[in-house]
């Protein structure tokens, strides 16, 4: 089942995003026309282009927020039309964007890279990471799995995933929990959860989330998945002993981060890991 509608949410206008030629080859794959998409794809046109956005695509502000935070903030509406920005997106990144999963999945069946990037270095499972789109990433997985990655792509891809948290929403006081849909699409492809993260100091995914952001997200990976939680990341620490060092020096009044620690404290107690 999908785990967000298709094509009816549209976020972005193809029209107010795209100039021709690209208009009429996303046009040409949101009809669902692969004879007429592959005519302009021999022709010379490069599906894996990244595209000047508009000026007024405020880019830098949707990737500043959390997807949370975003959806409730409203930043993400159409684009007027309007001058070019420097800011680029690859057409296969604009549907995943638009959670449009027939056009995700007939840009991939035309070849579309989803290692191709536009702005910020962003490849097509950074956008499905940022956007949440659990079902554009199961497409990706599926025809660039896991075991066909490189460690270092692999480890980075895991990393990207949001954290499963509890957040406060910034205009008001109600609490919105962030959910494993994510983590467990990737599960599902059996990723190695234990692999040293270059961007975060050789942090290992579990070692990198022992914070007050990411602890739920440790919680989920220990009890949902085949992580190997005595393994230490580069700096030698474990989940153990990070656990044991927050819980001799925790403050009284810091209940949250203690009742956190004690849970995974618990989980990896019931896996035979002492922690001291």
């Amino acid at each position: 089942m999908a785990h967000g509608a298709a094509r009816a949410a549209e976020i972005y206008s193809a029209g107010e995003t795209f100039f021709e030629p690209e208009l009429g080859l996303v046009l040409d794959i949101q009809a669902g026309d692969e004879a007429a998409a592959r005519k302009k794809i021999a022709a010379g046109l490069d599906i894996d282009q990244p595209v000047a956005l508009p000026a007024t695509f405020d880019f830098k502000r949707i990737f500043g927020l959390s997807p949370l935070e975003r959806k409730m903030a409203d930043a993400l509406t159409p684009a007027p039309s309007g001058g070019r920005s420097d800011e680029t997106v690859t057409i296969l990144n604009f549907f995943i964007a638009n959670n449009d999963l027939p056009a995700i999945r007939l840009a991939l069946k035309l070849g579309a890279n989803p290692n191709a990037k536009g702005s910020f270095y962003y490849d097509s499972f950074r956008f499905a990471s940022e956007f949440e789109r659990a079902d554009a990433l199961d497409l990706l997985l599926q025809g660039n799995p896991f075991s066909k990655m490189t460690d270092a792509d692999q480890a980075r891809r895991l990393a990207d995933l949001p954290k499963i948290r509890t957040v406060r929403h910034w205009l008001s006081e109600d609490e919105y929990r962030l959910d494993p849909t994510l983590l467990q699409v990737a599960n599902k492809y059996h990723p190695n959860f234990n692999l040293q993260v270059p961007e975060r100091g050789g942090d290992t995914l579990l070692t990198s989330n022992m914070n007050l952001s990411g602890y739920e997200t440790v919680l989920w990976l220990l009890e949902n998945t085949e992580v190997d939680s005595r393994l230490p990341d580069g700096r030698g620490r474990t989940v153990a002993s990070i656990t044991a060092e927050w819980l001799r020096g925790v403050k009284a009044d810091d209940r949250h981060r203690k009742m956190m620690l004690l849970k995974i404290k618990g989980a990896l107690v019931t896996k035979g890991i002492p922690v001291d």
